[in-house]
């Protein structure tokens, strides 16, 4: 189970869990919605958020993030 103020760490990019929200679908089953912020260097990202099952791997989840991250942060960056 995610909880807030957890961290995790890619390939030198840190990502900070600062809030996990549980919520309930209209057919009773139970999600997440995380509140995360990206770390790299002295880049800071806004707030962002994603929504999860409850018994999906967050590492997998925050690993698509980070590689999405690498992806677009030439055209976001600094």
């Amino acid at each position: 189970m995610v909880r807030a103020g957890e961290t995790y760490e890619f390939d030198g990019i840190i990502v900070e869990i600062l809030e996990v929200t549980p919520y309930y679908t209209f057919s009773k089953v139970r999600n997440l919605m995380i509140s995360y912020r990206i770390r790299e260097g002295s880049f800071v990202s806004p707030v962002a958020h994603l929504w999860m099952s409850e018994v999906d791997d967050i590492r997998i989840r925050l690993k698509e993030v980070v590689d999405y991250y690498n992806s677009v942060k030439k055209s976001l960056r600094v």
